[in-house]
């Protein structure tokens, strides 16, 4: 089994100085608003993906007026225990990954060695929301399954910030054109790799979801999703050399991966346009929780995290999504009150109750 045992927090959003031990099996974290329940799993996460899902910078997870953060966390994976520790210092810019006291000097190498399903709230903003956080959702968990789409993204990244600089050089000579020629070979070349895996990635994924999405409907919801890719494969080489005078034009890339998106479809219907919020929350639940199934279903041990979830669901529902879940997973559940949660669940669960710092 898969679990993380224990947990530090030094100078780390509200907590100065915080230790906590958590079980295999549910976890519910009970306390009241602005205590610091979503900061403990937000630092799970952080620990397992070496970055926040909420904060954009590593300085804002540092607690006012403090140099750095430190977060240490006892792994246990089929029985053996594994540290990492994730540190950022404020006046050096720096930020450090140690696993068993091993220095980790590429951190996208560590991405999938402990892999995390996160829920927030905010999740229904993957509806409804922009395409970049739905492309965000596509790098984070197809990287946890993959190292190779974050070497190809590295890449891709890379060969896109230097085209686009060279699309806005005024006067672009013979040699700048022939740069670009270089730059848009790369481009395709990464490209092609990124579409092909998110295809796949969808296409893995969609049945989990479906299937989630209509047991915790009642079967009256289907969710799934639809991948757009702004380019096909087999035209993207062309296009880009096509497009290479209208980027020059708006001295910018506008065709590759960068631009994918992806759209929820209820009963086939567009979840964004049709969906009332609840419909909308429901779908946001069955993606990640389908997600849990699919790494499970690959066997790849992972933990899920359930940021005040429970507290808009019936007992029904609470009993429903428990029911998916192998029993040798471990899952953190926060909620403000044990009294949403249904009386089974709570009989074999570890309840650690927060109090403002």
């Amino acid at each position: 089994m898969f679990y993380i045992q224990k947990l530090k927090l030094i100078n780390f959003r509200c907590y100065k100085d915080k230790k906590i031990n958590f079980k295999p099996g549910v976890n519910i974290i009970v306390g009241k608003n602005a205590v610091g329940k979503t900061s403990l799993v937000e630092a799970i996460y952080c620990l397992s993906l070496t970055k926040s899902y909420k904060a954009s910078r590593d300085s804002l997870l540092i607690q006012h007026d403090q140099p750095y953060y430190v977060l240490e966390g006892e792994f246990i994976n089929k029985e053996r225990s594994h540290s990492v520790l994730l540190s950022y210092e404020l006046d050096k810019l720096r930020k450090r990954l140690l696993v068993d006291n091993n220095v980790i000097k590429k951190m996208s190498d560590y991405i999938g060695t402990f892999r995390v399903v996160m829920f927030s709230p905010d999740d229904s903003e993957l509806i409804k929301g922009y395409s970049p956080q739905r492309r965000r959702f596509l790098d984070v968990y197809l990287g946890q399954i993959n190292n190779k789409y974050l070497k190809d993204l590295s890449n891709y990244n890379k060969v896109l910030k230097n085209r686009n600089e060279l699309l806005k050089k005024p006067n672009a000579s013979e040699q700048d054109l022939e740069v670009l020629k270089i730059y848009s070979e790369a481009l395709v070349k990464y490209g092609i790799n990124l579409i092909t895996e998110r295809k796949k990635f969808i296409e893995m994924l969609n049945p989990e979801v479906a299937k989630i999405s209509l047991t915790i409907s009642n079967e009256t919801e289907k969710t799934e999703l639809k991948y757009m890719p702004n380019v096909e494969n087999e035209e993207f080489l062309l296009k880009t050399f096509r497009q290479l005078k209208k980027d020059l034009y708006l001295q910018t890339t506008g065709l590759g991966p960068h631009k994918d998106d992806f759209v929820f479809e209820i009963n086939g219907k567009d979840a964004a346009s049709f969906a009332s919020q609840g419909q909308q929350r429901t779908s946001s639940i069955a993606l990640k929780l389908g997600l849990a199934k699919l790494f499970d279903k690959l066997g790849m041990d992972n933990i899920v995290i359930l940021d005040d979830v429970f507290s808009e669901l019936d007992k029904e529902r609470q009993n429903q999504i428990m029911q998916l879940f192998k029993e040798n997973k471990q899952i953190f559940i926060t909620t403000t009150t044990i009294d949403s949660i249904y009386e089974t669940l709570l009989e074999n669960s570890n309840i650690i109750k927060i109090e403002r710092e």
